[in-house]
């Protein structure tokens, strides 16, 4: 309900159903953390051998950083939000991404690369991602995360990995940032936010207590808190009239903008009503959004609700500027519901906890 009340699911669109129909057509191998199993998939059609080792470098790194950074506990985490799942995903998948590039360049270095075969099999993949481009884009965050997870532990140049003499570095950073994990996709999609000392920037957290407490009313109930974070914002702000394409999407500019880049923390707050919080939360009734963000800049704030405007923003949302970087979006409030909200709303400085 909330992905859908948020903008990023159409209604009546199967979750479950669409990630289990992506995963079957789109992974070549997986690792599981829980069992510590790695399998390769079988697919229709051959595999060229040299993809089935760079399949398996992918995944046997997957199983080194398991064993190291303990990747069950990353992924079992009970603080989950959007935002931080990306987080997790893009470590795991960004580090297994990096040494599959570097096993990928001394292959062809060696001569145990058929360039044809390699040219085919990405033609196939491409055809076969083609599916991303007919769902809502939140789904193709997952493809996102691999290309943005690697340059973020190569400092912000993905390129630089094809130069390294070995993996040490990315290892290292890798176990880096396991130790204390970056704090937002901000930090994953601008890393001098997270490497650099001098400019590293921790999201502002919204009080959840605070914002809970002005929007309290008679058989009105929270009953989900979600932090949608810069990359995801930035899928909402993508013109509807410019959608990247396949190629496009394996660039880590393509998952921000202009409208989501000055992102300084954000909390999405879930509604339903109900005579009790338990049945509020059982039922879903009447499900209502309210987004509450901070921006760097006044001018970031604005440039954001210009870019919403043109992208692919909630249903019956509304938004509503206050105080100096803040912006409260409403989704599903009738105009005097709003009002009544805006009218009671204390100093939005009340709602933010400083920086980490």
């Amino acid at each position: 309900m909330f992905l859908t009340t948020a903008g990023f699911l159409p209604p009546g669109q199967d979750f479950s159903k669409t990630v289990l129909s992506l995963l079957e057509q789109q992974v070549a191998g997986y690792y599981e953390p829980e069992t510590e199993t790695l399998h390769i998939v079988e697919r229709q059609g051959s595999m060229p051998a040299f993809i089935e080792r760079m399949v398996l470098a992918h995944e046997l790194t997957h199983a080194l950083d398991d064993q190291y950074g303990d990747l069950r506990s990353l992924t079992g985490r009970t603080d989950r939000t959007e935002d931080m799942d990306l987080v997790v995903t893009s470590l795991a998948e960004g580090s297994a991404t990096a040494l599959m590039l570097q096993h990928m360049v001394r292959e062809q270095a060696a001569g145990r690369v058929d360039a044809g075969q390699l040219m085919q099999y990405v033609a196939q993949e491409m055809e076969r991602a083609k599916v991303f481009e007919q769902l809502p884009r939140y789904f193709s965050a997952m493809f996102g995360s691999y290309i943005v997870g690697a340059a973020f532990l190569a400092g912000g140049d993905v390129g630089a990995v094809l130069t390294m003499p070995d993996n040490r570095l990315i290892g290292e950073r890798f176990l880096t940032a396991r130790r204390m994990l970056p704090a937002s996709s901000e930090q994953l999609l601008h890393p001098e936010k997270y490497w650099n000392a001098g400019k590293k920037d921790a999201p502002v957290i919204v009080d959840d207590a605070a914002v809970e407490k002005w929007l309290g009313g008679p058989g009105r109930w929270v009953v989900h808190r979600d932090t949608i974070g810069e990359l995801l914002t930035a899928v909402l702000t993508q013109p509807r009239d410019a959608a990247p394409g396949l190629a496009q999407l394996q660039a880590v500019a393509a998952w921000t903008n202009g409208g989501a880049s000055g992102w300084g923390g954000d909390r999405f707050f879930l509604l339903a009503g109900g005579s009790t919080a338990a049945e509020a939360q059982r039922s879903l009734k009447d499900p209502k959004g309210v987004w509450v963000t901070t921006w760097d800049t006044r001018a970031d704030r604005d440039e954001f609700g210009v870019a919403l405007v043109k992208g692919s923003p909630p249903a019956g949302y509304s938004l509503a500027p206050v105080g100096d970087t803040g912006a409260i979006v409403f989704v599903g409030f009738d105009k005097t519901e709003r009002d009544s909200l805006l009218a009671r709303l204390p100093d939005f400085k009340q709602f933010l906890v400083q920086h980490r």
